[in-house]
């Protein structure tokens, strides 16, 4: 069973099961991204594109533990066709 928390934006939802964490994000457009920057110093995620950081939102500083073991995330998004979309990017763990 899985279990989610939306984000303050409501933009994305982290989503942790048994197999994973992956997040639910309302834009598709940040799949396109070649890497997900999380910032643990305030809990932000970041997609780079185009050689630039783009916000994606927060997460609750009580999930920072679930990305810290990641060396990569699925992004999922509905396409506005209405079909699903899921893909893995790498993820980097800012350190500041």
């Amino acid at each position: 069973m899985s279990c989610h928390q939306k984000s303050q934006q409501e933009d994305l939802i982290l989503h942790k099961a048994p197999e994973g964490v992956w997040l639910e994000l309302a834009d598709p457009c940040f799949l396109r991204s070649d890497t997900v920057l999380y910032t643990p110093r305030d809990h932000s995620l970041h997609a780079v594109m185009h050689e630039s950081l783009h916000l994606m939102g927060h997460i609750e500083a009580a999930d920072d533990h679930h990305l810290q073991a990641q060396p990569h995330i699925r992004l999922t998004a509905k396409h506005p066709n209405g079909t699903a979309l899921a893909l893995q990017k790498r993820l980097v763990i800012a350190i500041a």
